[in-house]
C-alpha cells in the first residue's frame, strides 16, 4: 500500500469513544447507564460522520488524486484499480 490509507483515518479515533460507556458505568445506576450509552454512542456515530464530511470536502476541495500504481503482468501494464474493482463487485454478491 502506498501511503497511508484514508479508511484507517477514521478507524484510529473510534477507540476513544467506549471510554464514556465505561465511566457511566462505573458512576450511575443502570438504568441512566443505558441512556448514557445511547446518548455516547450517538454522538461517536455523529462525530465520525461530522469528521468524514469535513475530511472528504477538504479532499474535494485541495483536489488530492488517489496515487493507484500500475503493475507489469506479462509486459502488459494494467492498472491497479481494475482489481480493486472487481474485488469491490467480488465481495457484494451475497
Amino acid at each position: 500500500m502506498m501511503g497511508k490509507s484514508l479508511a484507517v483515518n477514521p478507524v484510529e479515533r473510534q477507540h476513544i469513544y467506549p471510554m464514556y460507556l465505561i465511566i457511566a458505568i462505573t458512576i450511575l445506576s443502570k438504568s441512566k447507564v443505558f441512556c448514557i450509552g445511547f446518548l455516547s454512542s450517538s454522538l461517536a456515530l455523529l462525530s465520525l460522520g461530522i469528521f468524514l464530511l469535513v475530511d472528504g470536502g477538504l479532499v474535494l476541495l485541495h483536489q488530492h488524486h488517489p496515487i493507484i500504481p500500475v503493475i507489469t503482468v506479462f509486459d502488459h501494464q494494467i492498472w491497479f484499480g481494475y482489481f480493486m474493482v472487481i474485488a469491490l463487485l467480488w465481495s457484494s454478491i451475497p
